[in-house]
């Protein structure tokens, strides 16, 4: 009797896994504070070495620096601008591991990416954006002479992803979405992920009330991988609603994302990319937050953004990532 009451209980376990779609890993993996935040809600970071970060805070005007989470130690970065109200977003590790960032200004209206400068403590810029108003994002390819660039009209309600090739011609790789949001090029399987949302019935209809934008933005999306040698997409069965950040791992295998999958929120991996009809989806945190993956790719750092885990939200934390 107790067998088959212990088998009854591990069967509805594997019930609802099954249903579920995913593994939630949140509570059993290890996590570590990394370091406090005494930053604003406009903050972001790029994970730079074993123990360093970039920290940057948008509050009034930007300010950035160094990290080391073995001691704590803060070094300020110099931002080089003339503007007086600048905007830095999209701060990453770039493929030769050197950080950098969109640097945006209204008055003048300029978009800029800049690198830092380590040895100074410094940026300068490296690209001027000559016709995008809004550069939501900015990705290198594996030789850092390919862009993909986010151009942003109406924030996650329409946006276009451009391919910026060696000789500056450039081709609207999203043309038949709606929007196109997140995009990220892998170095190693020169891939360039990104979430859109194609024309559904009723998504050209006028949009008479704020609801009915409310519904756009609840609307899912999807995943999506280009590939810039042959120009092809290629579709990831999986819908997102609300989706903060996507991030190829630095092997090129793994996609992390944080958003609400299957109306869960946090902050996800998926794997076995090759065979989409048998992905393997893993929520790692419970909550939604930003996000970045270590160098060798065996840990996450994120932070709490939102509604939720509001007296968690001053902090860095690290989390060991399960094998995938």
């Amino acid at each position: 009797m107790q067998l088959r009451v212990i088998f009854i209980l591990l069967a509805g376990i594997l019930l609802v896994g099954c249903q579920s779609g995913f593994v939630d890993t949140s509570r059993d993996l290890p996590v570590r504070v990394a370091a406090p935040l005494s930053t604003s809600q406009f903050f972001n970071f790029a994970w730079v070495d074993n123990q360093t970060f970039v920290i940057v805070d948008n509050d009034s005007f930007p300010q950035m620096w160094f990290l080391d989470t073995n001691t704590q130690e803060k070094t300020s970065i110099h931002i080089e601008t003339t503007c007086k109200r600048p905007f830095v977003r999209d701060l990453q590790r770039l493929p030769d591991q050197s950080i950098g960032f969109i640097l945006s200004c209204n008055n003048p209206k300029t978009e800029i990416f800049q690198r830092i400068n380590r040895d100074t403590n410094s940026s300068s810029n490296a690209y001027i954006e000559p016709t995008i108003r809004y550069l939501g994002s900015f990705n290198y390819s594996a030789n850092m002479k390919e862009l993909i660039l986010l151009d942003v009209q109406d924030v996650y309600l329409e946006s276009s992803i451009y391919h910026v090739g060696i000789n500056g011609e450039r081709k609207n790789i999203t043309p038949e979405f709606l929007r196109a949001y997140h995009p990220d090029w892998s170095s190693k399987n020169n891939l360039v992920a990104f979430f859109g949302t194609k024309p559904y019935p009723g998504s050209d209809d006028e949009i008479k009330h704020f609801s009915e934008t409310e519904k756009l933005l609840d609307y899912p999306w999807r995943v999506y991988l280009y590939n810039p040698e042959d120009l092809t997409i290629k579709e990831i069965p999986i819908d997102v609603i609300g989706p903060n950040g996507l991030k190829w791992s630095p092997d090129g295998k793994t996609l992390a994302f944080s958003g609400a999958y299957k109306r869960v929120p946090g902050m996800w991996l998926v794997s076995n990319l090759e065979n989409p009809d048998n992905l393997i989806i893993t929520r790692v945190v419970d909550g939604l937050g930003i996000f970045d993956f270590s160098p060798d790719g065996k840990s996450m750092a994120f932070a709490y953004t939102g509604l939720q885990n509001k007296e968690k939200q001053n902090k860095l934390y690290v989390v060991s990532l399960p094998d995938t």
